[in-house]
């Protein structure tokens, strides 16, 4: 019969090890560094299209032309692109054998 191991036995299995733990820092940046840069391209984004050069009345214009071009797209480009995607994910990997 195997003995339960402590959390803390295996945390500090885990750290005993410099591979693990240069991998989690690695991973770490380039996740914090993924966000930086998409919050910085969202604000530039937010900038251009709703900049002080923008008439008031296309502030609204300008999502509602997005939502009607992404409605086309699923509509005759993506025609089987529904919901949220997981219901459709778990189907294909079920038809699909895994």
């Amino acid at each position: 019969m195997e003995m339960m191991v402590s959390w803390q036995e295996r945390l500090r299995r885990i750290i005993s090890d410099p591979s693990h733990l240069a991998l989690a820092l690695l991973i770490g940046a380039l996740v914090g560094s993924t966000i930086v840069a998409f919050l910085a391209f969202t604000d530039w984004m937010h900038a251009l299209l709703f900049g002080k050069a923008m008439p008031v009345w296309m502030r609204p214009l300008t999502p509602a032309v997005a939502a009607l071009i992404a409605g086309y797209l699923l509509l005759r480009v993506f025609p089987d692109a529904r919901g949220s995607g997981i219901p459709q994910t778990k189907a294909a990997l079920i038809a699909g054998g895994g």
